[in-house]
């Protein structure tokens, strides 16, 4: 898909919500992540991530979808999804900031693409987008989460690890700091708060740390939990 289109399409979209909630978008927030790449290599779109530049504007948006309630928008910890007939978007909460900056920590390459609605600028890097491989951005905020996602990708996506990748991988991991069991969650829960494994399976994750002897950082989730 050229890029004129995918600019067409994204615009498209946000024509389609309701109009007070339409304005504040196109004035405020972009799209961003992994989207474009299945636009670029025409993939089935499983949902648009949009993002605000703003804490305000984050506020802002809350607001107005509270002060003029609509069934399509439901609220979760870390984001508001719109449900279409046929279309999901995901308008992210936990974070905000400019679209470089917030790219900048996005797990992997192909990802790292975005629109801004103001702007109409369309950021994109086509030798990633198109690639098969993937590629780990070594500055990543969630690293342990993107273990998770390559599944996802190798799954869905049919893309392909190489051994950098996965070297990159474990120098990102073996970077963080997992000294408490909140830094944990978080990073096996990733940008938007989904869990990195089933409660019931965390459960018994924990009973079994419990029952071992850790000489790292993770003594610390042990003696809390």
């Amino acid at each position: 898909m050229k890029d004129k289109t995918i600019i067409l399409e994204l615009n498209e979209i946000v024509e389609d919500l309701p109009t007070h909630i339409k304005d504040f978008v196109k004035e405020h927030a972009y799209v961003a992540g992994g989207c474009f790449h299945s636009m670029v290599n025409g993939q089935k779109v499983n949902d648009y991530d949009f993002y605000f530049k703003t804490k305000q504007a984050v506020e802002d948006f809350k607001t107005l979808t509270q002060a003029r309630p609509n069934y399509r928008f439901l609220p979760s910890k870390n984001a508001i999804n719109y449900n279409g007939s046929d279309i999901k978007l995901q308008f992210i909460t936990s974070f905000w900031g400019t679209p470089k900056d917030v790219i900048a920590k996005f797990d992997f390459k192909h990802c790292m693409s975005y629109l801004d609605l103001n702007t109409q600028q369309l950021k994109m890097d086509r030798p990633f987008l198109l690639s098969n491989y993937l590629e780990f951005n070594l500055d990543a905020s969630f690293p342990a989460k993107a273990l998770e996602r390559i599944i996802k990708c190798v799954a869905e996506k049919k893309m392909r690890l190489s051994g950098k990748t996965l070297a990159d991988l474990v120098v990102g991991i073996n970077s963080l700091d997992l000294s408490t069991k909140g830094a944990l969650i978080t990073h096996l829960t990733g940008m938007y708060g989904y869990r990195f494994i089933e409660k019931a399976d965390s459960d018994r994750y924990l009973d079994f740390l419990k029952h071992k002897k850790f000489d790292n950082k993770l003594e610390n989730l042990i003696n809390e939990s």
